[in-house]
């Protein structure tokens, strides 16, 4: 742990061949038989029976995604006549969204009726409820008014999956209790909230971790290269960039595309400002969970972020306590939202892109002045403020590492 300078006044769809042959063939005699009308409503029918299948090509641009298949598979139980509720729990980008819409694919067919429901920030609760109910029956005109999820579904074998649920009334409304559906039926939920899983009383929850066994770099050439392998200078910076993600499918899919049939002036141009500038695409989805935060918490993870990654959580807790903050509640309910984790010798740790994130919501107070922002760690920085005496009440800690410092004079 670096020495700590104390400073007065801060603290420290896809369908099969099978299903256009039947369709066409439908087509031609009804088209024979009845007016123009029929063909507008057929297709409408065929779509709205089929358009929640999830697209086969999701499956193809993923790599090596059977061995979290089976894990999933495991706790979906698929041979028990119980209904089950299974959790997908995991960072932003983490894959969560595509593992869901994988399996998804692989077992609608084996279900009376199915629904993948996305989407849920742009709309109300009961649009998502009469939204799931057309889906899973294929029935486009009920009436909410007269009717209920439980009333419609509890006899049928259901494959559902609710994504990216970010409040617990969602899950209230829309898969209450297990005795809503019938026998055998399955209910897939992904979050970045551990909570709302437990809240829900799941059977199961499966946590998605960042790759450690080499699929980033493949992942990484499936978008970058196309499949094919690097060639040339662009190799080590390639490395680069994959060490830069740390894992993070998103981040290698967003990296890739971006560099995908850039020369090498236009790589190295992009690793150098991803040192100091992040990727916005990838900073967008990581700050959702920030944003989603309590202040108390907010400011304890910024905390964790610039000061103490890596610090004994003991230790931590005494610092945050004496602010003021509420740590055991705060720390508990960012490990929950899958910003902070805590390590096997109990040290707060957190993936280096949510650090970068952290430290860019910062550095946004103020990108020109430091002075301006609520937390200082870089040493540059510090020593900008102490020297041009431009620091305030708006800086609130400072992190100082004394190892290496350089000499600075100061007038009184």
């Amino acid at each position: 742990m670096p020495n700590m300078l104390a400073l007065p006044g801060i603290r420290s769809v896809f369908l099969s061949h099978a299903f256009f042959a039947s369709f066409f063939i439908n087509l031609l005699l009804h088209l024979l038989l009845s007016p123009e009308t029929w063909f507008i409503d057929e297709i409408v029918t065929y779509i709205s029976k089929d358009s929640n299948c999830v697209s086969a090509t999701c499956e193809k641009n993923l790599v090596r995604i059977d061995s979290f298949i089976s894990e999933l598979e495991l706790r979906l139980c698929m041979e028990s006549t119980e209904v089950r509720m299974v959790g997908i729990w995991g960072m932003g980008g983490i894959g969560k969204t595509t593992l869901a819409k994988v399996i998804y694919k692989r077992l609608y067919h084996q279900f009376e009726g199915c629904g993948f429901l996305e989407g849920l920030k742009s709309t109300s609760v009961e649009n998502l409820k009469a939204q799931l109910l057309s889906m899973v029956l294929r029935d486009k005109d009920i009436n909410m008014v007269f009717t209920s999820i439980e009333a419609k579904l509890h006899s049928k074998k259901v494959l559902i999956v609710i994504d990216d649920v970010n409040h617990q009334s969602i899950l209230e409304t829309l898969v209450g209790e297990h005795t809503w559906f019938g026998p055998q039926s399955r209910i897939i939920i992904t979050t970045r909230d551990k909570h709302f899983l437990t809240m829900q009383r799941v059977d199961a929850i499966y946590e998605v971790k960042v790759s450690k066994d080499g699929n980033d770099i493949e992942l990484f050439n499936h978008y970058a290269f196309k499949n094919n392998p690097p060639l040339g200078d662009v190799t080590k910076l390639s490395i680069q960039i994959i060490s830069y993600a740390q894992g993070l499918p998103l981040a290698l899919k967003v990296l890739g595309c971006s560099l995908c049939d850039r020369n090498k002036d236009y790589w190295m141009d992009t690793l150098n400002k991803l040192r100091k500038i992040p990727n916005g695409e990838i900073q967008e989805v990581l700050e959702i969970s920030f944003h989603g935060l309590e202040d108390n918490e907010k400011q304890i993870f910024l905390d964790i972020a610039g000061f103490f990654r890596g610090s004994d959580q003991t230790f931590v807790r005494k610092i945050l306590e004496s602010c003021g903050f509420f740590v055991i509640s705060g720390i508990e309910n960012l490990i929950d939202k899958s910003l902070i984790t805590i390590s096997n010798n109990d040290r707060l740790e957190m993936h280096d892109l949510l650090q970068e994130m952290g430290w860019h919501v910062v550095r946004k107070a103020s990108l020109k002045e430091p002075g301006r922002r609520s937390r200082l760690w870089e040493q540059k920085d510090i020593s900008h403020v102490l020297k041009r005496e431009t620091g305030g009440e708006k800086v609130e800690g400072i992190f100082l590492n004394l190892s290496g410092l350089e000499e600075m004079s100061f007038t009184s």
